[in-house]
């Protein structure tokens, strides 16, 4: 495998794990009466980039986790994107 392919993977990646981690994180404040509307939402993905704090029913302890998980690997794959950009533009 090319790293240029590798490149493009963890884009996708990053893609990937970052929507599942907005949808998660949306779904777990609209359980808990905690968010605005959808459109004020997506204007405003400051409180994206972080982990969920907000405590949650028992219920959800699992779905908050994931949430946490999609963020943490959409940092890694960030990482690992940012050095295989750096790798291929040195070679």
């Amino acid at each position: 495998m090319t790293l240029a392919s590798l490149k493009t993977i963890s884009g996708l990646l990053i893609v990937l794990f970052f929507s599942c981690k907005v949808i998660i994180h949306y779904y777990l404040d609209n359980k808990h009466n905690k968010s605005a509307s959808f459109l004020y939402s997506l204007l405003t993905p400051l409180h994206y980039f972080q982990s969920y704090k907000t405590t949650v029913d028992f219920e959800f302890l699992k779905l908050r986790s994931l949430c946490n998980l999609m963020l943490v690997l959409t940092f890694i794959s960030l990482i690992l994107n940012i050095i295989f950009g750096v790798t291929l533009l040195l070679n």
